[in-house]
């Protein structure tokens, strides 16, 4: 009797962390479960708390891009966004061929020239959740700011480039 208890819940533990693991390990480089329900983050500080919608999962693990841009593990707007689950490859793509060369010859996957950043942000941040007082100027069509996103979440630039690739084409533009 004690046997067959002892290999039932065996069994029970082994299906339990069968179901967490298929849970946990999402694809490489997803940033969301298919159908994850999406739900509020605290208030961003914005007029009244104004909540920004992430999808709930565990964190995402930024670690591969870290080996060698060490800058952004502590940049505001990786770590926000690392904490919501939203990971360098959500934006920047795998990058496989970039991760693995050694001369750093290889652009990302995706970059982002300033014109293009905000368009970039909205894929994620729709108007209709960040339209808040702070936002105005960005959304003024008769007066374009030229403000970026990024000019007040985050400094995420680079300070020092020994690579410099035109954003559009991926292209070496400047070597180290």
């Amino acid at each position: 009797m004690r046997v067959r208890y002892l290999t039932c819940s065996l069994w029970i533990l082994a299906l339990s962390a069968m179901a967490i693991g298929v849970h946990a390990c999402a694809p490489k480089g997803s940033s969301a479960t298919p159908g994850a329900k999406i739900a509020p983050a605290p208030g961003d500080g914005h007029d009244g708390g104004v909540s920004v919608y992430h999808p709930t999962q565990r964190p995402a693990s930024n670690g591969r891009c870290y080996v060698c841009h060490i800058n952004y593990e502590e940049e505001e707007l990786a770590t926000l966004h690392a904490k919501a689950g939203v990971g360098c490859e959500k934006c920047h793509g795998a990058s496989d061929a970039h991760c693995s060369d050694e001369e750093g010859l290889t652009a990302p996957r995706y970059m982002y020239a300033p014109a293009k950043v905000n368009g970039s942000c909205l894929k994620c941040h729709p108007r209709d959740r960040i339209d808040i007082k702070p936002h105005a100027s960005l959304f003024d069509a008769a007066k374009p700011s030229g403000k970026l996103c990024t000019d007040c979440h985050g400094k995420h630039r680079l300070s020092k480039r020994t690579r410099n690739w035109d954003k559009a084409t991926g292209k070496l533009i400047k070597g180290k």
